[in-house]
């Protein structure tokens, strides 16, 4: 499919999700059809977290990042 179809579950800290993703979303859903879009208000602890464990995608995360969070 080449990432134009299926799931995306996005984590995101609560201000972006609030002040950006209504404006984001819809050009989102327009642009790319066959994609459900799932967006998860979340810390930036449980994104790490989440990602660990395959519950979201991807993180929109509030920097710096201190300790082995993302660790191998």
């Amino acid at each position: 499919y080449r990432g134009e179809a299926g799931r995306l579950v996005v984590g995101t800290i609560p201000i972006a999700f609030k002040q950006f993703y209504p404006v984001i979303l819809p050009q989102f859903k327009a642009r790319h059809p066959d994609v459900t879009l799932v967006v998860r208000s979340m810390s930036t602890t449980e994104q790490i977290q989440a990602l660990q464990s395959g519950h979201i995608d991807v993180a929109v995360l509030r920097l710096p990042i201190q300790g082995p969070l993302l660790g191998g």
